[in-house]
């Protein structure tokens, strides 16, 4: 919605699960959106902020000549090291040559549901060398995940920050591509390119 330019948008923290929890009221009845009409002026050119996604040639092109750029992997360690693809139709394992592991979604929500404040996030961002200072993209596998520390970033005010759309999954149908498997920050890493990367890769 951001992207596309709508202003006032609203997360509720810690969703119906802590809504729930505080017992709040709670509604079965159904409430529908009002259409616009025909009529309708949706007031800017849609994308208004096309400036949020990154596509994957400028991904390449900043990770071959910015240094302070980082691409940030949302995923689960055992996927970022390429023991696991995560899913079940993407046949391969690995990451982007360069990638840096910013942790699971899951570390950026509390027990309750609400998400992390910007400290725990510069406290992930750190672990592997990187910093708010940073150009940042945000990415994991198709997208969803990547979201989540975007959004607490963008919230708290944090400038050159993208999503990196698509992810690993359309960066590992480009068989020219470079792919990381293991972690560069402990030395245990093997370079390919993606054409050289099995099909049969455990979803899990």
């Amino acid at each position: 919605c951001l992207y596309a330019g709508v202003e006032n948008i609203k997360i509720m923290d810690g969703g119906l699960a802590l809504w729930k929890a505080k017992e709040l009221p709670l509604t079965t009845e159904e409430t529908l959106p009002v259409p616009g009409g025909e009529s309708y002026d949706f007031g800017v050119e849609i994308p208004a902020h096309p400036e949020y996604i990154m596509s994957i040639e400028d991904v390449k092109d900043n990770l071959d000549n910015n240094p302070n750029f980082r691409l940030v992997s949302i995923r689960r360690r055992e996927e970022f090291t390429g023991e696991i693809s995560g899913y079940r139709y993407i046949p391969k394992t690995g990451e982007p040559k360069g990638a840096v592991w910013g942790h699971n979604s899951d570390a950026y929500v509390e027990e309750d549901g609400t998400v992390v404040s910007i400290d725990v996030v510069k406290s992930i961002l750190a672990e592997s060398n990187s910093s708010l200072d940073n150009e940042l993209s945000f990415y994991c596998g198709t997208g969803w995940r990547a979201c989540v520390p975007w959004f607490i970033a963008y919230e708290n005010g944090v400038d050159d920050m993208k999503l990196y759309d698509g992810g690993w999954f359309v960066w590992q149908k480009n068989d020219e591509l470079p792919v990381q498997i293991g972690d560069p920050l402990t030395g245990d890493v093997e370079y390919k390119l993606v054409k050289d990367l099995p099909d049969d890769a455990p979803a899990k």
